[in-house]
């Protein structure tokens, strides 16, 4: 696909799916999606989906934000801003190359990466900000076994804002395979 994609939603319950492929997308591709429960994914089960340029993500959502990443390489960078209440965020075999920016906003939300659904790993080959605001989050990264981690090859910032947030040993055993750094801000 190389024509740029942009999809904007009213309020209300929406559904949005990337799911063409084994597909290369060269051109932008922007979702504004308005008020309501928001699924948002960008998945294949068995190929991959490749995204040149930058994707980004808006979501007005006082409800639910439902993002899932799975079987997809980033490469022009990745910027999703969830609304103000309860976003879950999957991600699963996905290669990031360009920098990633993935804002929870307030509310308690849920992040995980690589937890566990496949037998693959995902690559951070880029920078990569987790801002989880306000709100009893929750951060989950791998599952504890070498099937299931993230390769890091660049600083991953992982930031809880306020609230009692949790998040597993990241740096424990198979969660993250080191190249890279790893800064935790604002957890107990």
């Amino acid at each position: 696909m190389s024509a740029p994609i942009t999809v904007t939603t009213g309020a209300g319950n929406d559904s949005i799916h990337f799911q063409a492929g084994p597909e290369t997308f060269a051109a932008p591709i922007n979702v504004f999606a308005d008020t309501g429960d928001n699924k948002i994914e960008f998945k294949l089960e068995s190929a991959r989906a490749v995204y040149l340029k930058p994707v980004k993500v808006v979501s007005n959502s006082t409800g639910t934000d439902t993002l899932l990443l799975r079987n997809a390489s980033f490469l022009g960078g990745f910027d999703a801003r969830l609304g103000g209440g309860i976003s879950s965020v999957d991600i699963d075999d996905v290669f990031f190359r360009g920098n990633v920016v993935i804002d929870t906003a307030a509310g308690n939300d849920a992040v995980r990466i690589e937890p566990g659904s496949t037998a693959g790993r995902s690559i951070l080959a880029a920078l990569m900000e987790l801002k989880l605001g306000e709100g009893d989050d929750t951060v989950l990264i791998g599952d504890g076994t070498l099937a299931n981690t993230i390769l890091l090859m660049a600083r991953l910032t992982i930031d809880g804002g306020g609230g009692a947030d949790t998040i597993n040993d990241v740096l424990g055993f198979a969660q993250v395979v080191p190249g890279g750094t790893v800064n935790v801000l604002e957890f107990p």
